[in-house]
């Protein structure tokens, strides 16, 4: 008797073994992420193969943007690095602030305090409602300390959305943002 015992016990732990990882919400996909890199700035980020990428620069500036769009446009992330500047060691600089005018949008968060690759920012979110889409409309900005380059502050922000029914896209833009990779770059 004690042998039946064994022998469903067994059995049951194959079979949970052999169908471990085989069951999947339906939502969820496989993507393959590719690397992005800026090492000017020393921006790092992965972000799906199948995305499109458009980078420039703002300006005559040292100002950076990068544009990844989803395949059927119905999500982005948008990277602006703004140019490193001066800031005395000991001194902290002045607030971010956002313009937003947007219409049909109602404010979600204003301000959360967040942290991205390891530096403390600040994050709004966005809820905008127009007849052909909703969507959530989300910002991010962090400043890394780089104290061994003269221009010692690198500002980034990150501008992302997605539908608000779209879970799998969240789950992919929340992967990019986990990601994110920053690291002082060499002065020039």
């Amino acid at each position: 008797m004690d042998w039946i015992k064994i022998a469903h016990t067994l059995f049951i732990f194959v079979f949970l073994l052999s169908t471990a990882g085989c069951i999947q919400a339906s939502s969820e996909k496989n993507e393959i992420f590719t690397t992005y890199s800026h090492p000017a700035t020393g921006f790092v980020m992965k972000y799906p193969q199948n995305w499109d990428i458009n980078h420039s620069t703002l300006g005559n500036t040292n100002q950076f943007r990068v544009i990844f769009s989803s395949p059927d446009n119905q999500a982005s992330f948008r990277v602006d690095i703004l140019s490193p500047r001066h800031i005395p060691e000991g001194e902290e600089e002045g607030g971010i602030g956002l313009g937003y005018d947007v219409p049909n949008s109602t404010i979600i968060d204003f301000m959360e305090p967040v942290q991205l690759a390891g530096i403390d920012g600040v994050k709004w979110t966005f809820l905008v409602k127009n007849p052909e889409r909703e969507y959530y409309d989300k910002f991010i900005c962090i400043t890394q300390k780089c104290p061994l380059l003269q221009n010692n502050r690198i500002t980034y922000c990150f501008n992302y959305d997605y539908g608000i029914d779209d879970e799998q896209m969240e789950k992919t833009l929340q992967a990019m943002l986990d990601s994110i990779n920053l690291t002082c770059p060499s002065e020039d």
